[in-house]
């Protein structure tokens, strides 16, 4: 696997890659989320509604990659100033370096932002 600075668009889908291996922590440059998450008991219920679902396999992994990416400053949550998140139709991955790695597709470029509801 080649090193990629990557910039996930989905915390559920790229926490998910992570698990799975397909991407490693240190290839995150940051994760712009659809959360609105502000207290650590947010992120808690947040975890775990995303553990029954997304993150099944491992979800006390999953609930420690996320502390380590919040901790970190690489979340950042777009809703919580009232703009959009990004569209993730076409994939949820943006790297510099297009193409694929362990079989994720990476976006050369951030997609749209989706409409505010």
């Amino acid at each position: 696997m080649t090193q990629h600075s990557l910039i996930g668009l989905s915390l559920s889908s790229c926490v998910r890659d992570i698990l799975a291996g397909h991407v490693r922590l240190e290839q995150v440059e940051k994760i712009i989320a659809g959360t609105t998450a502000e207290t650590d008991e947010d992120w808690d219920r947040l975890a775990t509604a995303y553990a029954r679902s997304f993150w099944s396999s491992d979800p006390t992994r999953a609930r420690e990659i996320v502390r380590e990416l919040v901790t970190s400053g690489r979340v950042e949550q777009p809703r919580l100033a009232g703009e959009a998140c990004y569209s993730i139709s076409q994939g949820y991955w943006v790297s510099r370096d297009p193409g694929t790695i362990d079989g994720v597709q990476l976006l050369p470029e951030m997609p749209a932002r989706c409409e505010i509801s």
